[in-house]
């Protein structure tokens, strides 16, 4: 079972061309910026969105095709759909909205024991509204897949939900995904989310695939700003010539991996010290800046320094007392060469 397409659409401002592969029982999300073309590209699969041009084939049957002139409708075709907003009927049961999408004499039947498999047993009766932000994910995953889907498509699965919720109906959601033996594609742009529900991740931005491999694999190596801050690292692009990088900002970084060509470098904000007086001894890499922005969370604190190199610092609260800074204190950075990770661009 494959998911094979090759969107290319126009919509407003958006110019959407993303070719895409997935294969038996992956689990992949879908990233990008607001605007990027996320929503549009699972609507479009499913049937909602015409294409201009391209294919969407799952599992060797041809959904879409425009070089064929092929379209199977979207009730059609073997689709589940769990909307950002979850889309249930609010004058309907539970029991009435799962069983919606069902054929046959059996459909309450079904659509009961699906209810039951997502812990919703005791609330068929109830209408949306009654239930938690939670409760209601998971009656529209049952809906979803009470008419047994080849491809799951979810849609910001966690957007309606607070944050105190999130954790425990990520790991709920988590569980029921892995339960579902059909190709499982999610949009989030939650990192968190990403990685903890997802084998493989696809980066899009402006409506094009800039990235995409394992959680790890992206996070390694980011390939844009976008991505660079979404797994919260500083990410420069520069010629490298034998030990060092000159950025397109025109400045020399020394890096120790650093050979020739066009590279980007990826320094992590752990890597970046702060100091109030310029440092002595053996970073190769010194530079004055301002401190931006400044936020803490737990026991760390994430510093924006401005500069000839705009970085990221991660330093203890600690640290930030002893340096007194403050957003808009004169500050000093420094890092290693060896601290610097280059890979092609």
């Amino acid at each position: 079972m494959t998911l094979e397409a090759a969107v290319r659409l126009r919509q407003g401002d958006l110019e959407l061309d993303v070719k895409l592969e997935i294969k038996p029982g992956e689990v992949v999300a879908l990233l990008g910026p607001n605007g990027a073309g996320k929503t549009t590209l699972l609507r479009a699969l499913a049937g909602l969105v015409p294409i201009d041009s391209g294919y969407v084939r799952l599992d060797g049957l041809t959904l879409e095709d425009t070089s064929t002139r092929t379209y199977v409708p979207t009730e059609k075709r073997p689709i589940g759909f769990v909307f950002q907003d979850y889309l249930l009927f609010p004058h309907m049961s539970v029991l009435d909205n799962v069983a919606f999408g069902l054929r046959g004499a059996d459909a309450k039947s079904h659509a009961a024991s699906w209810l039951e498999r997502v812990g919703l047993r005791d609330f068929t009766a109830s209408r949306p509204q009654q239930l938690s932000g939670g409760q209601r994910q998971r009656a529209a995953l049952a809906r979803a897949l009470g008419p047994d889907p080849r491809l799951l498509l979810l849609d910001e699965p966690m957007a309606a939900l607070d944050a105190s919720a999130r954790a425990e109906v990520r790991r709920d959601l988590k569980r029921h995904l892995s339960t579902f033996e059909g190709i499982r594609l999610l949009v989030t742009h939650d990192p968190l989310e990403a990685v903890a529900l997802a084998d493989r991740l696809l980066v899009i931005e402006k409506g094009r695939l800039v990235q995409e491999g394992t959680p790890a694999e992206v996070a390694a190596r980011p390939r844009s700003a976008y991505v660079a801050d979404l797994v919260g690292m500083n990410l420069l692009r520069g010629a490298a010539d034998h030990g060092s990088v000159r950025t397109d900002g025109g400045v020399s970084v020394a890096a120790a991996g650093a050979h020739e060509g066009e590279v980007f470098v990826v320094i992590h904000p752990r890597a970046v010290a702060l100091h109030a007086q310029r440092p002595e001894g053996s970073p190769r890499n010194v530079w004055r800046g301002r401190t931006e922005a400044i936020e803490v969370t737990g026991e760390r604190a994430r510093v924006r320094v401005t500069g000839p190199v705009p970085l990221v610092a991660e330093v203890t609260p600690a640290s930030l007392a002893e340096l007194h800074l403050a957003e808009g204190s004169d500050v000093w950075i420094s890092f290693k060469a060896t601290d610097v990770s280059v890979y092609p661009a």
